[in-house]
């Protein structure tokens, strides 16, 4: 009995519900005794079997718990077993991808070997050293991004492997005329430079290969080059100054190239010997003869007609005393010379001197700044190459 009652107490220090029971019954006693009048209403079998039905809940409320947690447990179990069962897929999928990504480095350095070897490396004498270690990533991290970027990896290296590692090339070659090269011209078209200084367009074929320092020289076929041509009156010549070039590659492309450059005529002096066209001889010529026709209606004009002087403050009287058909033949004359010599004036304001150059005739043509012509260069290498 002794230790039925230290069960009792350790059950009542430990269990809380046991202590809120025995709390009850407490209470319940003190209010008994307490208020005399209530005791009737309350049974005390009520009481025992409250007491009662304390000490059994405790095996029932652990059934009852055991009963409401199973469904959950064996949610959760189930979950394990999926989550174990994933990362067994997980290992193998990481054990496979390791293999893919061992073989895809493997082709990445088999590559770079090529390359290498292809670039003269192994020919030089040079040790072609394999490329420094490359640290894979850990796949299990992030297994999403790492299928994706493994199968990005593989997929460029089987694009790389018909792929030719560049060539190192030297500069680009190109055909050049240099500032100061030559080449005979011929004059298609003759012109007629005016000597005001308004550029006058011509058209030379060149006649030959375009030459240059120690001897060289670069074909251009029938090229044309179009030059702006001034006259100068002071000696005769016209001037000419470059500012295109159209030629024909063999390969039939055509280019136009902006240049600058002079003429050299057949006697070496810049611009070509011409003829000066002046108008000025043709204006003197005609001035004469309207002053000569304009005096010769003046005088008679003068022979019929008689003039009194009305002294300072007077005016003239002129008096017809001649035959009037000769004094308005003379009139006439005299009026139509003046306006022939004003329109002599106007015509010669307007007539600017020439110098002609006439058609067929060969110069030398001298370029003044370079120019670069590519596609050119490669084009003759081509013709040489298959005419070997």
């Amino acid at each position: 009995m002794k230790q039925k009652i230290q069960d009792f107490l350790l059950r009542l220090q430990s269990e809380k519900k046991m202590q809120f029971i025995v709390g009850a019954v407490v209470i319940g006693l003190a209010l008994m005794f307490l208020f005399p009048s209530e005791q009737k209403r309350v049974k005390r079998p009520i009481a025992t079997k409250e007491v009662k039905t304390a000490k059994l809940t405790d095996n029932e409320s652990y059934n009852d718990l055991l009963t409401r947690l199973a469904p959950d447990i064996q949610k959760q179990e189930n979950k394990i077993n999926q989550i174990e069962d994933k990362l067994s897929g997980l290992d193998k999928k990481i054990d496979e991808n390791s293999d893919r990504v061992a073989e895809i480095f493997k082709k990445l350095m088999e590559k770079m070997q090529q390359s290498q070897q292809q670039q003269g490396i192994a020919q030089s004498g040079t040790e072609v050293s394999a490329p420094p270690p490359i640290d894979v990533p850990d796949m299990g991290t992030s297994m999403g991004g790492g299928m994706q970027q493994i199968s990005e990896m593989e997929s460029f290296v089987n694009e790389q492997q018909d792929i030719a590692p560049p060539v190192k090339t030297g500069p680009e070659a190109s055909a050049f005329i240099g500032a100061g090269d030559s080449v005979r011209v011929k004059l298609l078209a003759g012109v007629n430079a005016p000597t005001d200084g308004t550029p006058y367009p011509v058209v030379l074929k060149l006649c030959g290969d375009v030459y240059g320092p120690d001897g060289s020289a670069l074909p251009l076929g029938e090229a044309r080059l179009i030059a702006a041509a001034q006259g100068s009156i002071t000696d005769s010549r016209a001037l000419f100054r470059l500012t295109s070039l159209n030629l024909r590659l063999p390969d039939g492309r055509r280019i136009v190239k902006r240049v600058d450059g002079w003429v050299v005529g057949e006697d070496g002096i810049r611009g070509m010997q011409g003829v000066l066209i002046d108008p000025l001889g043709k204006a003197i010529g005609g001035a004469m003869m309207a002053g000569a026709v304009q005096g010769f209606g003046s005088a008679l004009e003068m022979n019929n007609v008689s003039i009194q002087d009305g002294g300072i403050f007077g005016t003239e009287t002129w008096n017809v005393t001649g035959n009037p058909w000769e004094f308005a033949l003379g009139r006439s004359i005299k009026e139509g010379a003046n306006e022939w010599s004003d329109i002599i004036k106007d015509r010669v304001k307007n007539m600017v001197p020439v110098v002609q150059v006439l058609s067929g005739r060969e110069a030398t043509a001298v370029f003044a700044k370079s120019v670069s012509i590519k596609g050119l260069y490669e084009v003759l290498t081509q013709g040489d190459e298959s005419g070997e």
